[in-house]
């Protein structure tokens, strides 16, 4: 028997209806005398965590009772309630219901008020003699031939007789019964009468539901019932028939009105796979009633809570991916756990997300501070990154990190998943972990599920505040906030580590300026690589304005050609003696860059170098006399007596040779100063590797 049974017992009867006096204690709640309004039941609701079950217990106070060794077990003194007229009930399976409902009747007839007395004459009294026992002749007629008057048929309003005992089952509803299906009758063969193990309701539950997955109907029913944790076995075949029908109908995506009860056991049907493929599945059609019926206006906001947790435990339980379960997380819950998160492992998080989850535990002083809220965006930054290297630094001596020493450590709980509906678990016995956030996880061992989650109970926010106060104090000073904040003893540790992470971004801010200017300087550097040709042209018909009647005759006309691209006349190159002819020019060329045999001073003398084995791969189109001047200055000498000696402009000698190796460098490799050049020392390495080394004698 539940508790419920014996609320609408005296509703039906007497018209007392439950009266909860206590907001702390929802579980808690009165039944008054309909006539005195004294108390004559207290009934308590409790869960208890060890028996996985909600606990329902009554004090009556229905009289004196004797109570011996052989009273039942569900019958004991009072639970709450003092004196020798109250008694305690527990309501189990075992309860009697034909004996709590005495008691409470003798409970009403004992708190009737006294009536006034009235005094009737008292006849004489009979003796002996005269009190005899006549026997009354009873016609039965010939009920043997079928002489007897026949029963009269029940006119209409016979036929709306008043209900059985209070059970709200007319007449007309037994006789409803002999048109009854027979997969209902088989389904009620399934209930085990003989399973009295904790979770028994949900084990016939889910073994009735499995039979009736399929099962549809078409006989509505609008009555009213009102059960705690309703099952099949708890409705009577009418209102069963009426379940079934506006299931069929739930299930065609058509969201009808119904009682709350019958609404439950569509939900608790989805929680155990009834009518679902997968979890997913389940969840989406979880999903699809809150939408076609809670939002709708139908059940209650208590249904809505339930079935927001229900969605969020059955995510758990069923290993559904984290984004999925989060959706069903209380709001709050939520936001401060993604919070902690960050705190937490806040290495790869945003400047922005650390920052508002460091106000989220901040007062709202705080959270109003001039670093976060600098729209330059350096106090943000500056805010996040003192955080990111303060977080696993040890509290003074105290051998925490900042992190646990601000919100303590992780703690386990014992975890009922599901507990308030009838949900029977389908891998009881099977190990496994759930985690959702470095902040809360699951485990389940031998049955038992535990969970691990930072409770606010452990957190020491005077510390946070600490370091966010010494943060918004020494970073409005670096990051140029106008407004200071005295400085307090208690923030003396932690600043030293602030202003560490102050003078290191403070290089790294300078080592980019620097390297931004050197990137600025190099793009403000265009060269026109089209017009050098030309200009090379005019500095060569520069020359030669300039040069005397005897230095002309000393020289060629033509500027030397790179020694590995002789002259060829087009028409030549079908000739098989082309090379042959060239080659004699090609060896005069180069004797031509040595100088001259005759030459003693060391200053004057170009330097002997040998040319670079190179084997043409250097892809530098530079002619010998280029090269050695190239080569001159990789040996440390000066470059003069070459450019002297060819008449060479230095300004225009430094234009060819950067142009050559511009596309190896990416950036000029010589520099010219007025009639000198010289190497950039930068670059001496990869002249070196372009010209395949140098040979020295």
């Amino acid at each position: 028997m539940l508790l419920e049974g014996l609320t609408v017992y005296a509703l039906n009867k007497y018209g007392i209806r439950e009266e909860y006096k206590w907001t702390q204690f929802p579980g808690f709640s009165v039944l008054c005398h309909p006539k005195t309004g004294k108390w004559v039941a207290l009934l308590m609701r409790q869960w208890d965590p060890d028996a996985g079950e909600m606990q329902e217990v009554c004090d009556l106070k229905s009289g004196h009772v004797v109570l011996s060794e052989r009273s039942p077990e569900w019958l004991s003194g009072p639970f709450r309630m003092k004196g020798t007229n109250w008694i305690g009930v527990r309501f189990t399976d075992e309860t009697d219901r034909g004996v709590v409902l005495r008691l409470f009747d003798q409970a009403i007839r004992l708190g009737n008020p006294p009536a006034k007395a009235i005094v009737l004459e008292n006849p004489a009294p009979e003796t002996a003699k005269e009190r005899v026992f006549q026997d009354v002749p009873l016609d039965f007629g010939d009920w043997k031939s079928g002489n007897s008057a026949p029963v009269p048929a029940p006119d209409a309003a016979s036929r709306q007789t008043p209900a059985r005992g209070g059970t709200g089952i007319t007449d007309s509803f037994f006789r409803a019964t002999d048109a009854l299906p027979q997969q209902y009758i088989d389904m009620m063969d399934l209930y085990d009468y003989n399973d009295r193990k904790s979770g028994h309701a949900a084990r016939n539950f889910v073994r009735q539901g499995r039979f009736m997955e399929n099962a549809t109907d078409h006989l509505p029913w609008n009555g009213w019932i009102r059960q705690r944790f309703p099952t099949y076995h708890d409705l009577n075949v009418r209102q069963l028939r009426g379940y079934f029908t506006w299931r069929t109908e739930i299930r065609n995506g058509i969201f009808q009105d119904a009682n709350s009860s019958l609404a439950y056991l569509y939900l608790y049907e989805l929680l155990n796979g009834i009518g679902a493929d997968s979890p997913k599945d389940t969840l989406e059609k979880l999903e699809a009633f809150e939408t076609g019926f809670l939002d709708a206006g139908y059940g209650d906001e208590q249904m809505h809570l339930n079935l927001r947790r229900w969605m969020y435990e059955f995510s758990i339980v069923h290993d559904m991916p984290p984004e999925v379960t989060v959706r069903y997380m209380h709001p709050e819950t939520a936001r401060r756990d993604e919070a902690l998160s960050i705190l937490k492992e806040p290495q790869n998080r945003t400047d922005r997300e650390i920052c508002d989850a460091l106000l989220q535990f901040a007062p709202r002083w705080q959270k109003q501070g001039k670093v976060v809220r600098d729209s330059s965006g350096r106090g943000p930054a500056l805010f996040a990154q003192a955080w990111r290297d303060l977080v696993d630094h040890k509290w003074q001596d105290t051998g925490q990190t900042v992190f646990e020493a601000c919100f303590g450590t992780a703690q386990s709980y014992r975890w009922y998943p599901l507990s308030n509906a009838v949900w029977m678990d389908p891998e009881q016995g099977k190990d496994r972990e759930y985690h959702l956030s470095p902040i809360r996880s699951w485990s389940r061992h031998k049955g038992i599920w535990h969970e691990s989650r930072y409770e606010s109970l452990y957190f020491n926010l005077d510390r946070l505040q600490v370091i966010v106060r010494a943060m918004e104090r020494l970073l409005r000073k670096e990051a140029g906030i106008r407004g200071s904040l005295q400085k307090r003893p208690e923030e003396a540790w932690v600043e030293p580590f602030i202003l560490e992470t102050v003078e290191r971004d403070r290089q790294e801010r300078e080592a980019r300026k620097r390297e931004a200017e050197r990137r600025a300087a190099m793009d403000s550097v265009q060269i026109d690589f089209s017009s050098l040709s030309k200009i090379r042209q005019d500095a060569i018909a520069t020359r030669d304005s300039l040069l005397t009647e005897e230095e002309t005759e000393e020289r060629t006309p033509e500027v030397p050609r790179p020694a590995h691209f002789p002259p060829v006349e087009p028409a030549a190159l079908d000739d098989p003696d082309t090379e042959a002819r060239t080659q004699p020019e090609s060896a005069a060329l180069e004797a031509d860059t040595i100088g001259e045999p005759g030459q003693t001073d060391d200053e004057e003398r170009p330097p002997e170098i040998l040319p670079a084995d190179t084997g043409g791969e250097s892809g530098m189109d530079l002619d010998p006399v280029h090269r050695q001047i190239l080569e001159a200055l990789l040996a440390g000498k000066s470059a003069q007596p070459l450019i002297r000696e060819h008449h060479l402009l230095a300004s225009v000698v430094t234009d060819a040779i950067n142009e050559a190796l511009f596309d190896e460098i990416g950036d000029n490799a010589m520099e010219c100063d007025g009639d000198s050049i010289a190497l950039v020392e930068d670059y001496r390495e990869d002249v070196m590797d372009i010209l395949g080394g140098m040979k020295h004698e």
